[in-house]
């Protein structure tokens, strides 16, 4: 499994080039790279303030089967199952505001991570598991940094139900994925998942009822379930605090 920490260290050797000019032979680039063809997880750097990725490692090319010069920050977006694209924009918008939040706040790292259905180079899609972290720099110019590591979780996650989500600053979360992991922000079945979306639809529970062929009992029973595994007083609370995190 990746330890993690080589990447902090590979970042800090090379942000002060903005990840450019570096050396493929370099024993810490060949080491970050032994390990992504160990686990077959790929890396990207960007500005968040510019928009503008800086660094791809080899192994991003295996997965898109696009050339790495011929990349934008797009097409993860453009990869994305129709399913998830709802959450997956969210999920950017959230993205985008947090590097803005650390870029005027100039505060410690932040993290965030997610997973998305993500079409590969042969058409088929897989899990794949985005963990990001932002890092706030002055130097070569104020900006903000995100190394993103990226990680297919297709096998881990079968006969899982609902999505990992985390947002904050716990430097123990930015890992290799595993059950635990991934259990994080993950609380709701997928049925329950189904009924939030439709409550922030604006749908009242005989309307979900007939949409999903339940019982208005049934959807009233996991109205509550959802109330009692959050601690929230009512659903709009809920549904706030969900659309906040970028999660629905």
């Amino acid at each position: 499994m990746a330890d993690y920490d080589i990447f902090f260290r590979f970042y800090e050797k090379y942000k002060n080039q903005r990840f450019q000019n570096i050396n493929p032979n370099d024993p810490l680039v060949l080491e970050v790279n032994k390990i992504m063809d160990n686990t077959g997880q790929f890396l990207h750097i960007a500005d968040y303030i510019e928009i503008k990725i800086l660094y791809l490692s080899k192994n991003y090319q295996n997965f898109f089967g696009v050339d790495c010069e011929k990349i934008s920050p797009a097409i993860y977006f453009e990869r994305t199952h129709p399913n998830d694209m709802k959450r997956h924009a969210l999920g950017r918008s959230k993205v985008f505001q947090m590097a803005s939040e650390l870029f005027h706040s100039k505060s410690d790292d932040l993290f965030i991570s997610s997973h998305f259905k993500t079409m590969t180079h042969n058409g088929n899609y897989r899990d794949l598991l985005y963990q990001l972290c932002f890092k706030f720099t002055k130097l070569p110019y104020p900006t903000v940094y995100g190394f993103q590591v990226n990680t297919d979780i297709t096998d881990i996650m079968a006969g899982q139900k609902g999505y990992h989500y985390y947002v904050g600053n716990d430097k123990s979360m930015f890992r290799y994925p595993d059950e635990e992991l991934l259990k994080v922000g993950n609380v709701f079945s997928d049925r329950e998942f189904e009924i939030i979306k439709c409550i922030a639809l604006g749908m009242e529970s005989h309307e979900i009822a007939e949409k999903l062929y339940l019982s208005v009992h049934t959807i009233n029973t996991h109205r509550r379930n959802v109330l009692v595994k959050t601690g929230k007083r009512n659903t709009h609370e809920l549904v706030h605090e969900l659309q906040e995190r970028g999660v629905i």
